[in-house]
C-alpha cells in the first residue's frame, strides 16, 4: 500500500522536475540530438544490424518461456517469464522489467535478513521509480505513436499519435518506439542505487556501461531507433532522482541550546545521535 500511497506525489514531483525551466538546456539538447538522429535513423538502424551480424549477435532473441496464457480479445499471448536463450535475448534482458523487479527484490531480501534500512529503502525507491517511470513512458508512447523499425512503413517510421488502445495492445511495435521504456527503467534503476549508495563510486560507471549493449540490441532487433534514447535516458534519470530526493531532504542548521536527536542506522546496529549547535 505504501507504493500506492507515495505514487501520486512521486508522479507529480517527477512531472514537475521534467518540465522545470532549469532544465531548458537539457531539453534543447534532447530535441537537437533526437532531431539529428531521426534524420538518419534508417542508416543508423542498418549499420547497427550489420555490426550485429559481424559480432554474431542475433537480431531475434530466443527465450525459454515459463507460463503462457492468451489475452482475451487479442491475437497474442502473455508470458509470465522468459529466460534468455541466446546472446541477443541476453542483451535485451538488461532492460527487462523482470530483471529490475529481481534487483528490487534482492534489496528487499537483503534488507530484511540483515536488518539493513538503507537496502530496504533502496528496494522501495526502485519500486516507486518503476511505477512512475512506466506511467510517464507509456503516456508519451501513446501520445507519439511512433512506429519501430520492425514494422516501418517509411524509412524512419510513421508517427500515429493517440492510437486506439486495442490496436496498440495488439501490435505494440506499430506505436511504442518513442521513448524507450526499457532504457528509462534501466536508467532509473542505476540512478536510484547510486543515489542511495553515494560512497560506491563504481555504481554509475558500471550501470552506464551496461546501458550501451542494451541500447545496441534494442536497435539491432528492430524494437527501437537510436533517436528514441535521449528522452528515455532523461525520464529514467529524473524519476530516479525524484523518488530518492523525497527522503534525502536537507535539514537547515539551527542554533540553540536544545539538542537535536537524530536516529543513526548502521548495517548491524541502530542508535541515536545528540547534536548541539552554537
Amino acid at each position: 500500500m505504501g507504493l500506492v500511497r507515495e505514487y501520486p506525489g512521486n508522479l507529480l514531483g517527477s512531472g514537475r522536475a521534467l518540465i522545470d525551466p532549469a532544465n531548458a538546456w537539457i531539453w534543447l539538447g534532447i530535441a537537437a540530438s533526437t532531431g539529428l538522429m531521426i534524420a538518419v535513423d534508417d542508416k543508423l538502424y542498418e549499420e547497427t544490424v550489420k555490426l550485429g551480424d559481424r559480432l554474431g549477435i542475433q537480431q531475434e532473441g530466443k527465450s525459454m518461456v515459463v507460463g503462457r496464457f492468451p489475452l482475451p480479445g487479442l491475437d497474442r499471448d502473455a508470458r509470465i517469464f522468459a529466460f534468455p536463450a541466446n546472446t541477443g535475448a541476453a542483451l535485451y534482458f538488461l532492460g527487462d522489467g523482470w530483471l529490475h523487479i529481481g534487483v528490487m527484490g534482492g534489496f528487499f531480501g537483503y534488507g530484511a535478513i540483515a536488518s539493513d534500512c538503507r537496502a530496504l529503502q533502496t528496494g522501495w525507491d526502485l519500486g516507486e521509480g518503476m511505477l512512475v517511470e512506466g506511467t510517464i513512458s507509456l503516456a508519451i508512447k501513446l501520445s507519439t505513436g511512433r512506429e519501430g523499425p520492425c514494422r516501418r512503413d517509411t524509412p524512419t517510421g510513421k508517427w500515429r499519435p493517440f492510437p486506439n488502445p486495442a490496436a496498440y495492445l495488439k501490435d505494440t511495435c506499430n506505436y511504442d518506439a518513442m521513448p524507450s521504456g526499457h532504457l528509462a527503467t534501466a536508467m532509473c534503476t542505476v540512478t536510484v542505487i547510486a543515489e542511495n549508495y553515494p560512497e560506491k563510486w563504481w555504481i554509475r560507471p558500471l550501470g552506464y556501461s551496461l546501458l550501451v549493449p542494451l541500447m545496441f540490441q534494442m536497435v539491432n532487433n528492430g524494437v527501437h531507433w537510436w533517436s528514441d534514447y535521449p528522452l528515455g535516458l532523461f525520464i529514467g534519470y529524473t524519476v530516479g532522482k525524484t523518488v530518492t530526493a523525497r527522503h534525502h531532504k536537507a535539514v537547515p542548521a539551527k542554533s540553540g541550546w536544545v539538542p537535536e536527536v537524530m536516529p543513526v542506522v548502521f548495517a548491524d546496529a541502530q542508535g541515536a545521535a545528540l547534536t548541539w549547535r552554537f
